[in-house]
């Protein structure tokens, strides 16, 4: 199942769709996996298609130490201005995420975070804690 959040709906409807999909899973009976694919900042360099600002450096590391911390639910306080200035990608799909996570408890590993060009891209992974 594909899902395309949309960024208008409110956070915590988000949140309820990844607890939902959590629910659903659970009941299968088989093995899932939820992926949530996405970019973060797209402000890091002036010659990008959206220009330069330095909250693209300020949102990601703070994303990135979200991540670190496995404390996801610490990304959903970015304010709308910071996800506008910094042109971030990732909100909606890690609030449906922390849906997921409430209801399978998960352990955050960081494996990457880099901003080769205009964008910032974080590659992890959750793994089960049982």
């Amino acid at each position: 199942v594909m899902v395309s959040p949309s960024r208008f709906m409110p956070r915590e409807h988000l949140v309820d769709v990844g607890r939902a999909i959590a629910d659903a899973a659970s009941r299968d009976g088989r093995r899932i996996g939820f992926i949530a694919s996405c970019d973060w900042a797209h402000t890091h360099a002036p010659e990008g298609p959206y220009g330069f600002h330095s909250s693209a450096s300020e949102v990601d590391a703070f994303v990135v130490d979200a991540v670190r911390r496995n404390a996801i639910e610490r990304i959903g306080m970015l304010s709308d201005e910071q996800a506008a200035t910094a042109a971030i990608d990732g909100l909606w799909q890690t609030l449906i995420l922390q849906g997921v996570l409430e209801r399978v408890p998960m352990r955050a590993e960081l494996l990457s975070y880099e901003a080769p060009t205009y964008y910032g891209m974080l590659v992890a992974r959750w793994l089960p804690l049982a």
